[in-house]
């Protein structure tokens, strides 16, 4: 018929994944999410950069076959939401799959079930040959871009650095740090690690009053000179050191100068908000946890909550059944059928002794 295959076509043969091949699967699928073109682009450059002779390239089929071959095997062991999108389900089940896999060895079944504390809590322990192994839910991009609170929102890109700009608050302060020589305006550019206190303590140090650098010159001539040896040095250290004492005497050094603290405050236009996304937190493996996801996208039932439920229907079934299993068999020992069986049995063996 016009159906069958003609002996001379060529069968089609599906591609074979080695474990390394798998394990580069997995590690592209984290970079490129349910992007069938993205993950095979990710597998060649690899595969080439690794060997660059290598002729076989991946196709999307394989890829593709490969990814519900691994959703199917995993979707069973887990229960989602219907709120929770398809390629999401899918997305959490794999990833979460994937990096079970780097850590143990999947030939047992029950690390399946551990699997679900993984999915739903970000993070799950493993007794692995003696060990406890601990596994998170991996803070890649894929699921990163899923967890986004707005659609429209790009990947946290921060600045290297960020530019503070200072000007005075009063016209005071402007006196005072004008009648030091310096600029009450400053721009100055620091990296994004930079603390907030390092800056403050730079421009209390710079911006310090003359008595204040007087008093801390005598202190510091006083140690100098109780140290040094040479006669010729000592004189001079001793000489500058009556020269300061005397200006400070003379013009009456501000004790008050040193108590003063420099302080930043924000214009006052100016509105002060939290910022939207804490990094640390954004980052930690609950943030992404499928628990996390729901809550975000504001899901009423929960996918633990389902899993549980069915789990607890399971075991009640179970154990009805074998309640039923026991009364049955308890039936048949009381049965007079099963004694009579017993009794010609016994017969049967009397008289073959006989």
């Amino acid at each position: 018929g016009q159906g069958t295959k003609t002996p001379n076509q060529p069968k089609q043969v599906r591609m074979v994944w080695s474990n390394q091949d798998k394990n580069l699967f997995f590690e592209a699928l984290n970079e490129c999410g349910k992007d069938f073109e993205g993950i095979v682009n990710y597998l060649n450059t690899k595969k080439r950069r690794k060997d660059s002779n290598s002729e076989h390239a991946l196709k999307v089929k394989d890829v593709r076959h490969l990814y519900y071959q691994f959703n199917q095997k995993v979707a069973k062991y887990l229960h989602f939401s219907d709120e929770v999108k398809k390629e999401a389900q899918e997305l959490y089940a794999l990833i979460n799959y994937g990096e079970m896999r780097k850590k143990v060895p999947f030939q047992n079944k029950k690390y399946f079930h551990k699997l679900k504390d993984l999915v739903y809590k970000g993070f799950t322990t493993i007794r692995e040959k003696g060990r406890n192994i601990r596994i998170k839910t991996p803070s890649c991009r894929a699921l990163r871009k899923l967890n986004q609170l707005e659609e429209w929102q790009e990947e946290i890109k921060l600045p290297p650095r960020i530019d503070v700009v200072l000007k005075p608050a009063t016209v005071d302060a402007w006196g005072r740090v004008q009648s030091l020589a310096q600029n009450p305006r400053v721009k100055i550019s620091v990296t994004l690690q930079k603390r907030l206190s390092t800056l403050l303590q730079l421009l209390q140090q710079k911006w310090r009053h003359q008595d204040v650098r007087l008093v801390e010159r005598i202190n510091n001539l006083k140690t100098a000179s109780a140290t040094i040896t040479s006669k010729a040095s000592r004189q001079k250290a001793q000489h500058e050191l009556e020269l300061c004492a005397r200006m400070a005497t003379e013009g009456g050094t501000n004790d008050t100068e040193s108590a003063k603290v420099l302080r930043f405050t924000a214009p006052k236009e100016t509105v002060i908000h939290r910022p939207m996304i804490n990094l640390s937190e954004f980052l930690s493996s609950y943030s992404i946890c499928l628990n996390s996801y729901e809550q975000r996208i504001g899901a009423k039932v929960r996918g633990e909550a389902l899993c549980l439920e069915k789990l607890n229907s399971f075991k009640e079934r179970v154990g009805a059944g074998s309640k039923r299993q026991r009364h049955d068999s308890g039936s048949e020992k009381h049965s007079p059928d099963g004694k009579k069986v017993r009794v010609e049995v016994k017969e049967g063996k009397e008289e073959k002794g006989g």
